[in-house]
C-alpha cells in the first residue's frame, strides 16, 4: 500500500470499499483534504473518516463537546498566553534591573527617613513619585492581566475569549 494511502487513516472498511470502486487497478485516487468546519462554542471537530467516491476520498468531520481534560488543559494554555503578554508589557514599562531599583530605593528612603513617600522632603519626594508612577503602570497591567485569566477560567470555552482586549 502506497504511504500516501496508509496515511489517509482509512478503517479497514473504508478500504476495502476503495478497493471495490477500483483502487489499485484504476492507480489514483484523489484526496480532497481541506481545514475543518469552525466548531460551536464549546466544542471541538474532528475528523471522523471518509468518505470514498471512485476516484476520492474526503474527510467528513463531526463536533463533540469540550472535555473537563480538555478544556482544563485549554484554559491552562490560554492562561499562559495571558501571563506571557502581561510579562512582555510590564517589562517595556520597565526592565527587571529598574524593577529591583526601584524598590530597592524605596526600602531605603523608608529606612533613612521612616515617613511615607508624600512626606519626604524634596527631591527625595518627586524621586518616590516618579518611581510609583511607573509601580502604577505595571499594577494596571497586572490588574488587566487578573481579569483576563478569570474570563478564560470561566469561559464555557476558553478560546473564546479575545486575549488581546482589555490590556492598559
Amino acid at each position: 500500500m502506497p504511504g500516501w494511502l496508509a496515511a489517509l487513516n482509512l478503517s479497514p472498511g473504508e478500504l476495502t470499499d476503495l478497493t471495490d470502486r477500483g483502487y489499485p487497478e484504476t492507480g489514483y485516487v484523489h484526496v480532497v483534504e481541506g481545514p475543518p468546519p469552525e466548531p460551536p462554542p464549546g466544542h471541538v471537530v474532528e475528523r471522523d473518516g471518509w468518505t470514498v467516491g471512485a476516484t476520492t476520498a474526503s474527510p467528513h468531520w463531526s463536533a463533540r463537546p469540550i472535555t473537563d481534560a480538555e478544556r482544563s488543559v485549554m484554559v491552562a494554555e490560554r492562561i499562559a498566553l495571558v501571563k506571557a503578554e502581561a510579562e512582555r508589557r510590564i517589562l517595556k514599562i520597565a526592565p527587571l534591573w529598574r524593577q529591583a531599583n526601584l524598590t530597592a530605593r524605596a526600602a531605603e528612603l523608608m529606612l533613612l527617613y521612616g515617613v511615607r513617600g508624600d512626606d519626604l522632603p524634596e527631591p527625595l519626594r518627586s524621586e518616590y513619585r516618579e518611581g510609583q508612577a511607573v509601580w502604577d503602570r505595571i499594577k494596571a497591567v497586572r490588574a488587566a492581566s487578573g481579569v483576563i485569566e478569570e474570563a478564560v477560567a470561566m469561559a464555557a470555552d476558553p478560546t473564546t475569549v479575545d486575549l488581546s482586549v482589555g490590556w492598559p
